[in-house]
């Protein structure tokens, strides 16, 4: 008879490291020993013969059915029962990600099982010194678990916790054309985070596409699928209001006429003028007028905004004529004298320099200023009498004297224009010096004013003028120096 015993059990799953030890008796053995056949049942059920194992031990042996033949020296052989040979279940650990980490923070969860192998079991996370199988709070990472059972048996497995992208918005604004238009728009196209979204805005649309806005700020908070939020203020922007402006109402004297300016704040504009309600075919920022009624204009940019000012102009029986006696090209930063020789008394005089003038000083009589800058300007007096008023406007030229050539048309032609003695008891001299030959004429004024006097000289480059107004009453006389275009003018001051 022969009997079965484990000699050693499997430890893992897998393993090859069992044996078993036949016990065997009675029969006649041979040389002492016997014969020795051993057999596993395969999964059909079949016998399969083991070679090179012919003693009482078989080793190496994996899980499965054994028996073994046991044959002495009379070839009389018994056969034992099997033996089961069986492993732990194979040890294994299974990773869950119960939670992934979302919007960017540690919150994710990670769950393990083990399953098979002997317990207890030990088990090591990689990156912590965690001891639950439970972790909470984990960062987007790679996670490995190393599990060992009570038979030494070793398994692993690891996961890594992935999150979205960061969530973003791009934004695409249109910003309001003109000042006060309800024609802004915003589309919101984010990415990132997980789809779908939701758009809140803080007027209570939910729309990514915002049309027909006015200008202003526009809160808007974005939610993804995760309930990830970004929270964004939009503003939309406008141009400044475009404004025109044509002074305040004004009465004309009467024959007068005045050019009414269109004051803007930008350039580039469309001008339209109306007399009443009939449109005028001037389309310059400025119009001249001499009939009352109502002007208005009207502009337009280049985005379409537009702006228009009313003016109410009438006129007046009273009669008022300007005249303004002044250089027309001065040298830089010499003082210009722009005098009233006006035969009508104006109430009162207006002056309105040229933009960056100094002014020295301004009278009724006369307004005397200084140019720091070359150009081309122009000077505006503006007379009022009994509710009415007339305005005279005069271009000048300012240059660079030490650069002017002789022979330059636009040069200042005055070199030398003086009255000796000044004050006097009216005989003086009146000096003048040209940079070149030239026509010129001198013309007195009275006080009043009134011509008295007329000299005239061709082609000549300087003179000594003596006059005589013994007989004419104190006061302040113009003597007045013109050469082609330009003119020069002297106070005369008359004493007993």
């Amino acid at each position: 008879m022969v009997s079965l015993e484990e000699t050693q059990s499997l430890n893992c799953f897998g393993d090859k490291t069992g044996s078993i030890t036949a016990h065997a008796k009675g029969g006649v053995k041979q040389g002492g020993v016997y014969q020795y056949t051993w057999y596993k049942i395969t999964g059909e059920g079949k016998s399969q013969e083991l070679p090179y194992q012919n003693d009482s031990v078989m080793r190496a042996l994996d899980s499965g059915m054994y028996y073994v033949k046991v044959t002495d020296q009379n070839e009389i052989y018994t056969i034992s029962a099997p033996l089961k040979l069986q492993s732990p279940r194979k040890l294994t650990v299974a990773l869950t990600v119960e939670q992934r980490p979302t919007c960017q923070r540690a919150n994710g969860v990670l769950s393990a099982v083990i399953t098979g192998g002997v317990a207890p079991y030990q088990y090591t996370w990689e990156d912590a010194s965690e001891k639950s199988l439970l972790r909470q709070g984990l960062a987007p990472n790679t996670y490995s678990l190393s599990v060992e059972d009570r038979n030494g048996c070793r398994t692993y497995a690891d996961t890594v916790l992935t999150t979205a992208a960061p969530l973003k918005l791009e934004v695409d604004i249109t910003e309001a054309k003109c000042f006060g238009n309800a024609d802004g728009e915003i589309v919101l196209a984010p990415t990132g985070g997980t789809a779908p979204y939701s758009f809140q805005w803080h007027d209570g649309a939910t729309a990514p596409i915002r049309q027909n806005l006015n200008a202003g700020v526009y809160s808007v908070e974005l939610k993804d699928a995760e309930g990830c939020t970004l929270s964004r203020d939009l503003e939309i922007k406008q141009p400044d209001k475009l404004n025109v402006s044509l002074g305040d109402n004004f009465t004309l004297c009467s024959g007068q006429t005045r050019t009414i300016k269109a004051a803007t704040n930008e350039k580039d504009l469309q001008y339209q003028w109306h007399f009443n309600t009939q449109e005028i075919t001037e389309q310059t920022p400025q119009l001249k007028v001499g009939s009352a009624g109502r002007y208005t204009c009207s502009v337009v940019n280049p985005n379409g905004c537009k702006a228009e000012a009313t003016i109410n102009v009438q006129v007046s029986s009273v009669e008022l004529m300007l005249a303004i006696a002044m250089s027309s090209v001065v040298s830089i930063n010499i003082p210009i004298h722009a005098v009233n020789i006006s035969r009508m008394v104006a109430e009162r005089i207006e002056w309105i320099l040229p933009e960056g003038a100094q002014q020295i000083s301004t009278s009724d009589y006369e307004a005397v200023f200084s140019m720091p800058a070359t150009g081309k300007y122009t000077l505006t007096a503006i007379g009022y009498k009994n509710g009415c008023s007339t305005s005279y406007e005069h271009a000048l030229e300012v240059v660079e004297h030490d650069l002017i050539k002789h022979d330059d048309k636009t040069a200042p032609l005055v070199k030398q224009f003086e009255i000796l003695p000044n004050p006097n008891n009216g005989r003086f001299r009146a000096i003048v010096g040209l940079s070149r030959p030239e026509n010129f004429k001198l013309t007195l004024y009275s006080p009043k004013p009134s011509v008295i006097d007329i000299r005239e000289s061709r082609m000549t480059q300087e003179g000594d003028f003596e006059y005589n107004l013994s007989s004419h009453p104190e006061g302040v006389y113009l003597l007045e120096l013109r050469v082609g275009t330009q003119k020069a003018v002297q106070k005369i001051i008359k004493n007993r």
